[in-house]
Protein backbone atom coordinates (compact mmCIF):
# COMPACT_ATOMS: atom_id res chain seq x y z
CA UNK A 1 0.00 0.00 0.00
CA UNK A 2 2.75 2.55 -0.92
CA UNK A 3 0.53 3.87 -3.50
CA UNK A 4 -1.97 5.21 -0.26
CA UNK A 5 1.28 6.87 1.00
CA UNK A 6 1.83 8.44 -2.07
CA UNK A 7 5.39 6.56 -2.47
CA UNK A 8 6.05 4.86 -5.87
CA UNK A 9 5.40 1.61 -6.53
CA UNK A 10 6.32 -1.51 -9.11
CA UNK A 11 2.39 -1.90 -10.20
CA UNK A 12 -0.74 -0.54 -9.10
CA UNK A 13 -2.28 -2.47 -6.11
CA UNK A 14 -5.18 -4.38 -6.06
CA UNK A 15 -7.88 -4.41 -2.99
CA UNK A 16 -11.68 -4.88 -2.33
CA UNK A 17 -13.92 -2.87 0.45
CA UNK A 18 -16.38 -5.36 2.33
CA UNK A 19 -15.60 -9.41 1.45
CA UNK A 20 -18.66 -10.84 2.46
CA UNK A 21 -18.70 -13.70 -0.07
CA UNK A 22 -20.96 -16.74 -0.05
CA UNK A 23 -17.82 -18.58 -1.56
CA UNK A 24 -15.27 -16.86 0.31
CA UNK A 25 -17.48 -18.70 3.63
CA UNK A 26 -16.72 -22.38 1.51
CA UNK A 27 -13.56 -21.96 0.60
CA UNK A 28 -12.91 -21.21 3.82
CA UNK A 29 -15.25 -23.77 5.53
CA UNK A 30 -16.67 -21.13 7.78
CA UNK A 31 -20.11 -21.54 9.04
CA UNK A 32 -22.49 -18.44 9.47
CA UNK A 33 -22.96 -16.36 11.52
CA UNK A 34 -19.71 -17.38 13.01
CA UNK A 35 -17.60 -14.96 10.87
CA UNK A 36 -19.66 -11.97 12.62
CA UNK A 37 -18.76 -13.34 16.33
CA UNK A 38 -15.23 -15.11 16.03
CA UNK A 39 -12.21 -13.34 16.10
CA UNK A 40 -10.46 -16.97 13.89
CA UNK A 41 -13.47 -17.48 11.24
CA UNK A 42 -13.61 -13.68 10.64
CA UNK A 43 -9.81 -14.05 9.60
CA UNK A 44 -10.18 -17.51 7.50
CA UNK A 45 -13.12 -16.06 5.40
CA UNK A 46 -11.51 -12.35 4.95
CA UNK A 47 -8.11 -14.11 4.22
CA UNK A 48 -9.52 -15.41 1.40
CA UNK A 49 -9.21 -12.83 -0.86
CA UNK A 50 -5.42 -12.43 -0.77
CA UNK A 51 -4.91 -16.27 -0.41
CA UNK A 52 -6.65 -17.42 -3.28
CA UNK A 53 -7.78 -14.57 -5.15
CA UNK A 54 -4.31 -12.06 -4.85
CA UNK A 55 -5.83 -8.85 -4.02
CA UNK A 56 -3.28 -6.62 -2.22
CA UNK A 57 -5.27 -6.48 1.17
CA UNK A 58 -7.39 -8.60 3.75
CA UNK A 59 -10.22 -6.36 4.58
CA UNK A 60 -12.33 -7.17 7.83
CA UNK A 61 -15.12 -7.22 8.92
CA UNK A 62 -17.88 -7.72 6.63
CA UNK A 63 -20.61 -4.57 7.17
CA UNK A 64 -20.97 -1.31 8.81
CA UNK A 65 -22.38 -3.10 12.09
CA UNK A 66 -20.28 -3.67 14.54
CA UNK A 67 -19.88 -0.21 15.77
CA UNK A 68 -23.59 0.22 16.11
CA UNK A 69 -24.62 -2.96 17.57
CA UNK A 70 -21.91 -1.88 20.15
CA UNK A 71 -23.64 1.10 20.99
CA UNK A 72 -27.20 -0.72 21.11
CA UNK A 73 -28.82 -0.70 18.24
CA UNK A 74 -31.12 -2.74 17.09
CA UNK A 75 -29.83 -4.97 13.99
CA UNK A 76 -30.71 -8.43 11.96
CA UNK A 77 -27.69 -10.74 11.26
CA UNK A 78 -28.70 -11.49 7.80
CA UNK A 79 -27.96 -14.93 6.38
CA UNK A 80 -25.36 -16.54 4.39
CA UNK A 81 -25.77 -14.34 1.30
CA UNK A 82 -27.04 -10.74 2.84
CA UNK A 83 -25.06 -8.98 5.07
CA UNK A 84 -26.76 -7.99 9.12
CA UNK A 85 -27.93 -4.61 8.50
CA UNK A 86 -29.52 -1.89 11.46
CA UNK A 87 -32.93 -2.04 11.85
CA UNK A 88 -33.49 0.96 14.32
CA UNK A 89 -31.33 3.49 16.35
CA UNK A 90 -32.35 5.97 18.74
CA UNK A 91 -34.13 9.09 19.42
CA UNK A 92 -32.38 10.75 21.70
CA UNK A 93 -28.05 10.73 22.04
CA UNK A 94 -28.99 11.13 25.97
CA UNK A 95 -29.60 7.01 25.53
CA UNK A 96 -26.67 6.56 23.59
CA UNK A 97 -24.03 4.79 26.24
CA UNK A 98 -20.49 4.84 24.73
CA UNK A 99 -18.28 4.68 27.48
CA UNK A 100 -17.98 0.84 27.89
CA UNK A 101 -17.74 0.64 23.94
CA UNK A 102 -14.93 -1.14 23.33
CA UNK A 103 -15.44 -3.71 25.67
CA UNK A 104 -18.51 -5.01 23.45
CA UNK A 105 -17.93 -8.18 21.75
CA UNK A 106 -18.91 -6.62 18.38
CA UNK A 107 -15.99 -4.76 19.40
CA UNK A 108 -13.76 -7.40 20.47
CA UNK A 109 -13.96 -9.69 17.90
CA UNK A 110 -12.51 -6.75 15.41
CA UNK A 111 -9.72 -6.20 17.21
CA UNK A 112 -8.80 -9.63 18.04
CA UNK A 113 -8.90 -10.41 14.19
CA UNK A 114 -7.13 -7.89 12.99
CA UNK A 115 -4.38 -8.52 15.29
CA UNK A 116 -4.79 -12.27 14.12
CA UNK A 117 -4.76 -11.12 10.39
CA UNK A 118 -1.50 -8.78 11.13
CA UNK A 119 0.74 -11.73 12.88
CA UNK A 120 -0.63 -14.26 9.93
CA UNK A 121 -0.26 -12.58 7.00
CA UNK A 122 2.47 -9.58 7.47
CA UNK A 123 3.16 -9.13 3.80
CA UNK A 124 -0.64 -8.26 3.20
CA UNK A 125 -2.09 -4.65 4.10
CA UNK A 126 -4.54 -5.20 6.81
CA UNK A 127 -7.43 -2.94 6.09
CA UNK A 128 -9.71 -2.47 9.19
CA UNK A 129 -13.29 -1.41 8.04
CA UNK A 130 -14.44 1.45 10.24
CA UNK A 131 -17.90 3.25 9.89
CA UNK A 132 -17.42 6.74 8.71
CA UNK A 133 -19.06 9.29 11.33
CA UNK A 134 -21.31 10.54 8.67
CA UNK A 135 -23.22 6.97 8.27
CA UNK A 136 -22.86 5.67 11.88
CA UNK A 137 -24.69 9.56 12.83
CA UNK A 138 -27.26 8.10 10.44
CA UNK A 139 -27.90 4.93 11.96
CA UNK A 140 -27.63 6.69 15.29
CA UNK A 141 -30.87 8.26 14.44
CA UNK A 142 -31.78 6.63 11.77
CA UNK A 143 -30.84 7.54 8.27
CA UNK A 144 -33.93 9.13 7.31
CA UNK A 145 -34.27 11.21 10.04
CA UNK A 146 -30.22 11.72 9.72
CA UNK A 147 -30.92 12.89 5.92
CA UNK A 148 -34.01 15.47 6.75
CA UNK A 149 -32.34 16.73 9.67
CA UNK A 150 -29.22 17.34 7.74
CA UNK A 151 -30.70 19.65 5.49
CA UNK A 152 -33.51 21.39 7.97
CA UNK A 153 -32.31 21.08 11.58
CA UNK A 154 -28.80 20.72 11.74
CA UNK A 155 -28.19 21.40 15.12
CA UNK A 156 -30.25 18.07 15.86
CA UNK A 157 -27.99 16.12 13.89
CA UNK A 158 -24.81 17.46 15.66
CA UNK A 159 -24.93 15.67 19.35
CA UNK A 160 -25.34 11.95 17.29
CA UNK A 161 -22.50 13.40 15.00
CA UNK A 162 -20.44 14.34 18.17
CA UNK A 163 -21.18 10.49 19.60
CA UNK A 164 -20.33 9.21 16.45
CA UNK A 165 -16.52 11.07 15.93
CA UNK A 166 -15.69 10.25 19.80
CA UNK A 167 -16.07 6.46 19.25
CA UNK A 168 -14.76 6.69 16.01
CA UNK A 169 -11.41 7.93 18.26
CA UNK A 170 -11.85 5.13 20.60
CA UNK A 171 -12.55 2.77 17.90
CA UNK A 172 -9.41 3.45 15.45
CA UNK A 173 -7.15 4.46 18.87
CA UNK A 174 -7.63 0.94 20.03
CA UNK A 175 -7.21 -1.09 16.28
CA UNK A 176 -4.21 1.18 16.16
CA UNK A 177 -2.27 0.24 19.87
CA UNK A 178 -3.96 -3.14 20.59
CA UNK A 179 -4.37 -4.42 17.04
CA UNK A 180 -1.24 -3.30 15.07
CA UNK A 181 -3.57 -1.40 12.39
CA UNK A 182 -2.00 0.88 9.67
CA UNK A 183 -4.28 0.94 7.27
CA UNK A 184 -7.89 2.25 7.47
CA UNK A 185 -10.86 2.18 5.44
CA UNK A 186 -13.77 3.88 5.96
CA UNK A 187 -16.75 4.00 3.92
CA UNK A 188 -19.15 6.98 4.63
CA UNK A 189 -21.73 6.55 1.99
CA UNK A 190 -24.51 8.35 3.80
CA UNK A 191 -22.41 11.54 3.73
CA UNK A 192 -22.90 11.55 0.25
CA UNK A 193 -24.65 13.57 -1.58
CA UNK A 194 -27.52 11.05 -2.87
CA UNK A 195 -28.41 11.16 0.92
CA UNK A 196 -27.93 14.25 1.99
CA UNK A 197 -27.06 18.05 0.89
CA UNK A 198 -23.83 19.64 -0.48
CA UNK A 199 -24.39 22.30 2.04
CA UNK A 200 -24.89 19.74 4.82
CA UNK A 201 -21.53 17.54 3.84
CA UNK A 202 -19.40 20.44 3.94
CA UNK A 203 -20.83 22.38 6.96
CA UNK A 204 -21.31 18.89 9.15
CA UNK A 205 -19.68 16.15 7.49
CA UNK A 206 -16.67 17.50 6.22
CA UNK A 207 -15.37 18.93 9.85
CA UNK A 208 -16.49 15.59 11.51
CA UNK A 209 -14.27 13.70 8.89
CA UNK A 210 -11.08 15.76 9.42
CA UNK A 211 -11.34 15.36 12.74
CA UNK A 212 -11.41 11.31 12.64
CA UNK A 213 -8.56 11.32 9.69
CA UNK A 214 -6.39 14.04 11.94
CA UNK A 215 -6.36 11.85 14.80
CA UNK A 216 -5.62 8.45 13.04
CA UNK A 217 -2.97 10.20 10.97
CA UNK A 218 -1.44 11.57 14.59
CA UNK A 219 -0.98 8.03 15.44
CA UNK A 220 0.60 7.46 12.57
CA UNK A 221 -2.09 5.21 10.50
CA UNK A 222 -3.31 5.94 6.93
CA UNK A 223 -7.13 6.53 6.25
CA UNK A 224 -8.50 6.30 3.10
CA UNK A 225 -12.44 7.02 2.23
CA UNK A 226 -15.17 5.50 0.22
CA UNK A 227 -18.49 7.32 -0.66
CA UNK A 228 -20.54 6.00 -3.22
CA UNK A 229 -23.75 7.43 -4.45
CA UNK A 230 -23.38 10.92 -5.67
CA UNK A 231 -19.84 13.17 -5.26
CA UNK A 232 -18.52 15.25 -7.59
CA UNK A 233 -20.88 18.57 -6.57
CA UNK A 234 -18.67 17.55 -3.29
CA UNK A 235 -15.56 15.96 -4.35
CA UNK A 236 -12.67 19.18 -3.92
CA UNK A 237 -14.73 19.11 -0.56
CA UNK A 238 -13.81 15.24 0.04
CA UNK A 239 -10.24 15.85 -0.98
CA UNK A 240 -9.97 18.29 2.30
CA UNK A 241 -10.71 15.95 4.40
CA UNK A 242 -7.27 14.67 5.09
CA UNK A 243 -7.90 11.23 3.66
CA UNK A 244 -4.76 9.70 2.23
CA UNK A 245 -7.02 7.93 -0.29
CA UNK A 246 -10.42 8.43 -1.96
CA UNK A 247 -12.34 5.84 -3.28
CA UNK A 248 -15.17 6.13 -5.64
CA UNK A 249 -18.31 4.44 -7.17
CA UNK A 250 -18.10 2.87 -11.11
CA UNK A 251 -20.55 6.02 -12.01
CA UNK A 252 -17.88 9.01 -11.33
CA UNK A 253 -15.81 9.20 -14.63
CA UNK A 254 -12.21 9.10 -12.92
CA UNK A 255 -10.45 11.41 -15.43
CA UNK A 256 -12.34 14.01 -14.24
CA UNK A 257 -12.06 12.84 -10.40
CA UNK A 258 -8.50 12.94 -11.20
CA UNK A 259 -8.56 16.86 -12.02
CA UNK A 260 -10.73 17.67 -9.22
CA UNK A 261 -8.30 15.75 -6.47
CA UNK A 262 -4.50 16.16 -8.37
CA UNK A 263 -2.42 14.79 -6.10
CA UNK A 264 -3.85 15.72 -2.55
CA UNK A 265 -4.75 11.92 -2.07
CA UNK A 266 -4.34 8.22 -3.97
CA UNK A 267 -7.44 7.97 -6.61
CA UNK A 268 -9.22 4.59 -5.96
CA UNK A 269 -11.45 2.55 -7.99
CA UNK A 270 -13.66 2.18 -9.73
CA UNK A 271 -14.87 -1.41 -11.10
CA UNK A 272 -18.49 -2.46 -11.81
CA UNK A 273 -19.27 -4.26 -8.27
CA UNK A 274 -21.99 -6.63 -10.02
CA UNK A 275 -19.03 -7.39 -12.28
CA UNK A 276 -17.94 -9.89 -9.77
CA UNK A 277 -20.66 -11.69 -10.17
CA UNK A 278 -21.71 -12.25 -14.07
CA UNK A 279 -18.69 -11.37 -15.50
CA UNK A 280 -17.85 -11.62 -18.39
CA UNK A 281 -13.66 -11.60 -17.66
CA UNK A 282 -13.00 -9.25 -20.94
CA UNK A 283 -15.81 -6.59 -19.55
CA UNK A 284 -13.68 -6.80 -16.12
CA UNK A 285 -10.17 -6.52 -17.74
CA UNK A 286 -11.77 -3.36 -19.90
CA UNK A 287 -13.18 -1.55 -17.00
CA UNK A 288 -10.04 -2.29 -15.02
CA UNK A 289 -7.71 -1.07 -18.24
CA UNK A 290 -9.91 2.49 -18.56
CA UNK A 291 -9.74 3.16 -14.67
CA UNK A 292 -6.04 2.84 -14.47
CA UNK A 293 -5.68 4.71 -18.19
CA UNK A 294 -8.10 7.22 -16.32
CA UNK A 295 -5.61 7.48 -13.54
CA UNK A 296 -6.38 5.28 -10.47
CA UNK A 297 -3.75 5.40 -8.16
CA UNK A 298 -5.21 1.76 -6.45
CA UNK A 299 -7.82 -0.94 -8.14
CA UNK A 300 -10.94 -1.31 -6.43
CA UNK A 301 -14.48 -2.09 -7.20
CA UNK A 302 -16.77 0.80 -7.12
CA UNK A 303 -18.16 -0.62 -3.64
CA UNK A 304 -18.22 -3.69 -1.59
CA UNK A 305 -17.99 -6.57 -2.48
CA UNK A 306 -21.43 -8.38 -3.78
CA UNK A 307 -22.33 -11.13 -1.46
CA UNK A 308 -22.61 -13.28 -5.10
CA UNK A 309 -19.19 -12.59 -6.34
CA UNK A 310 -17.20 -15.35 -7.92
CA UNK A 311 -13.51 -15.94 -6.60
CA UNK A 312 -12.72 -16.05 -10.48
CA UNK A 313 -13.89 -12.65 -11.59
CA UNK A 314 -11.74 -11.21 -8.71
CA UNK A 315 -8.50 -12.94 -9.49
CA UNK A 316 -9.18 -11.54 -13.38
CA UNK A 317 -9.29 -8.42 -11.28
CA UNK A 318 -6.09 -8.74 -9.97
CA UNK A 319 -4.53 -9.61 -12.99
CA UNK A 320 -5.95 -7.29 -15.24
CA UNK A 321 -4.06 -4.83 -12.61
CA UNK A 322 -0.73 -6.23 -12.71
CA UNK A 323 -1.62 -6.55 -16.49
CA UNK A 324 -2.50 -2.90 -17.36
CA UNK A 325 -0.44 -0.76 -14.23
CA UNK A 326 1.99 0.27 -17.19
CA UNK A 327 -0.37 2.19 -18.71
CA UNK A 328 -1.15 4.30 -15.71
CA UNK A 329 2.76 5.23 -14.61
Amino acid sequence: MAALRREPVDRKPCITGSVYVLEFQKIAGVQWPKMHEDPEAMVKMASVEYTHCGTDNICLPFSFVHEPIALGCEYNIGAPDRQPYITKGFESPDQIEYEKFLEKPSIQVVLKAVKIARERFPDAAITPFVTGPGTLTGYLMNTEVYAKLSFKEPQRVKPFLDIAVKVFKMYVGALIDESGAEFLYVPDPSASVTVITPKAYKELILPAQKECFDFAKSKGAYPYLHMCGRVMPILDAMAQSGAYGISLEQTVDMAEAKKVIGNRAALIGNVTPMLLVEGPVEKIREEVKTAIVKGVDIVMPGCGTPPLAKPEYIKAMVQATIEYSSLGQ
